[in-house]
């Protein structure tokens, strides 16, 4: 804890937000050659107050899978990310008796930006949940390039 009695959190620039107050995550911890864990940091009520909570979840796991990617496979924080699926299990409705730690397993990178990560939701000790995503990683060249694409197929359609 923090002398406000705030946690610490990870980095804001390494989950790709502009305000501390929006980072949903602790700092990642390796606990494994491809694992990681990192506390869930709720959200103050009045901060999101009308987002339910599964929304809040997948945003704390995004940013645990962006955290993870330029900590594990170094990329570069300017790059953009693409996602290519996401497949989130999260049985049942119930909340959970303290916040989730989520537990990041990484596959080695495929070409130099596309990979999975596996993250379980732990909560008092037990899986609660899980996410799969996949992802690639593009230079803010690329991604500009993409958009532009993206653009003029849109425009082409209207």
């Amino acid at each position: 804890m923090l002398g406000l009695g705030r946690p610490r959190r990870a980095p804001a620039k390494l989950v790709h937000k502009k305000s501390p107050d929006n980072v949903l995550i602790g700092p990642l911890q390796q606990t494994g050659d491809h694992s990681y864990t990192t506390p869930m940091i709720p959200p103050p009520a009045d901060r999101w107050p009308d987002v339910h909570p599964a929304t809040v979840l997948v945003e704390a796991i995004r940013q645990t899978a962006t955290l993870t990617s330029h900590t594990a496979w170094d990329i570069p924080t300017n790059w953009q990310y693409i996602l290519m699926s996401i497949h989130l299990t999260l049985p049942g409705t119930a909340t959970w008796p303290t916040a989730p730690q989520l537990v990041c397993h990484i596959s080695p990178l495929k070409g130099r930006a596309r990979g999975g990560i596996d993250i379980a939701v732990h909560a008092g000790g037990t899986q609660v949940g899980h996410l799969h995503l996949k992802a690639r990683a593009v230079p803010p060249a690329a991604y500009r390039r993409m958009r532009q694409a993206t653009s003029k197929t849109t425009e082409a359609r209207a």
